[in-house]
């Protein structure tokens, strides 16, 4: 069958929009964005829609339409994919985000000797505790977080959009550190439980608890000044 007048425009209209959406699926497997998830499912629709008027003789509003969305979502997901595919989870701003140390926290020893003090960044609510040091680039040595539940209970935290190597100690309502997880992997999304019930959880970078030879039995002690 001849082509007709209208027939190269729609082959590459199906072309235009199959690449846009092999580039969208693999820019929504990178960064796990559900953003990126909702514009897949609409670009699949659009792609549909696309072969729908591939095989109607009399579908030039559908071209119309289909073209004009399939430019703008292929000029956006082309310049996300060469921005983020490379950088995966990561921010877009190379500072990452800045923290606000409001407190300090002491490590002691099983005679209640200071082993080592940090300055805190406190999560102490429900936001704050779900961004924890996501997107932090920048935690000195002496500079951690502290999270503080509202009651105690077996806690669970993961390393997505965290960019640092990170050491957890958990603490129970004592204050004593029932478990230490060293070296979290940056944007891992395993689960890093505490094992045992815990209200306090102190984030510092990871070797830190090595370096200072913490241990589990160990106690925080914290002041917070704003």
């Amino acid at each position: 069958m001849a082509l007709t007048s209208f027939q190269p425009l729609k082959i590459a209209l199906l072309m235009l929009s199959y690449k846009c959406l092999t580039c969208l699926s693999t820019l929504s497997n990178i960064v796990k964005n559900t953003v990126f998830a909702h514009l897949y499912c609409i670009l699949i629709l659009l792609f549909w829609c696309n072969i729908v008027a591939f095989m109607s003789q009399s579908a030039i509003p559908y071209r119309a339409v289909g073209v004009f969305l399939s430019l703008i979502v292929f000029a956006w997901a082309t310049n996300a994919c060469s921005g983020n595919r490379e950088s995966g989870q990561k921010s877009s701003d190379p500072n990452g985000r800045a923290l606000s140390f409001t407190g300090e926290l002491a490590f002691l020893d099983e005679v209640r000797d200071t082993v080592s003090v940090i300055e805190i960044a406190v999560a102490a609510n429900d936001s704050t505790r779900s961004l924890g040091l996501m997107d932090v680039r920048n935690l000195e040595t002496s500079q951690g977080m502290l999270f503080i539940f509202d009651r105690q209970e077996v806690q669970s935290f993961w390393m997505a959009n965290t960019p640092l190597p990170l050491d957890l100690l958990f603490a129970d309502e004592n204050r004593t550190i029932v478990h230490i997880h060293t070296n979290a992997r940056p944007y891992s999304r395993s689960q890093i439980p505490s094992l045992y019930p815990a209200k306090y959880v102190v984030e510092v970078n990871a070797g830190y608890a090595m370096a200072r030879d913490l241990q589990v039995g160990h106690t925080i002690s914290y002041t917070i000044t704003n």
